[in-house]
């Protein structure tokens, strides 16, 4: 019996032991690792620099994004324009004779 309280004892003793070797290699944590460096703003600041700048890509891959064209017509008349092909429709069929 005491052998086998024994070999237990050895065997975590052991173990133990591999763990804090192997604990032991790891580099010392540091304090300024864990410490972000630029702030949320900062960062934005900067990707919206470099957008600007041509340094960032989006969109398609080779593609350079476009700026958005200034509105020429006012909304009523791009509506008047996309309801016209449905209004001629609904004439040419209200002009059909009906079999």
């Amino acid at each position: 019996m005491h052998t086998r309280l024994i070999s237990a004892l050895v065997a975590t003793a052991a173990l133990a032991a591999g763990h804090a070797h192997a604990f032991g290699e790891l580099p010392p944590a540091s304090a300024d690792a864990a410490a972000p460096t630029a702030r949320l703003a900062d960062v934005r600041a900067e990707a919206v620099r470099a957008q600007r700048a041509g340094a960032i890509v989006t969109g398609e891959a080779g593609v350079p994004e476009q700026p958005a064209a200034a509105a020429g017509r006012s909304r009523a008349e791009v509506r008047a324009d996309a309801q016209k092909p449905a209004r001629s429709a609904q004439l040419q069929q209200a002009q059909m004779p009906l079999l």
